[in-house]
């Protein structure tokens, strides 16, 4: 199973997203195109596995390793310093309805195509 998707944001342009099931091998790799330049992150899903970020602007190139350890990991730290009253959630309840409505459009969307 493959599902494109394309998004429009109010203020930022638009968007478009591949995933799919049907691919030889696992990738996980972002591209944004800016009027300013651009921005590639290849392996940001699963960063314990190495991935690497490429930033291209006004001509010139910049290239780094991304720091390795599990998401959850840092997810759980993050999680356990708000539930102690230390840290101030990343995000929050609006946040979390908008991604839930994101991907109920696009599995709708991937329904009817």
């Amino acid at each position: 199973m493959t599902t494109d998707a394309w998004l429009s944001f109010d203020r930022c342009g638009e968007a478009s997203i591949r995933c799919s099931f049907e691919a030889a091998r696992f990738t996980n790799s972002l591209h944004i195109v800016g009027d300013a330049g651009s921005l590639d992150i290849e392996g940001f899903m699963l960063p314990q596995e190495g991935g690497r970020f490429r930033l291209m602007r006004g001509g010139q190139t910049h290239e780094e390793a991304l720091p390795t350890g599990s998401t959850y990991d840092a997810q759980f730290v993050h999680v356990a310093a708000v539930l102690r009253g230390g840290l101030v959630p990343l995000t929050g309840g609006l946040d979390a309805i908008g991604n839930a409505q994101a991907l109920e459009a696009i599995r709708l969307a991937a329904r009817r195509s």
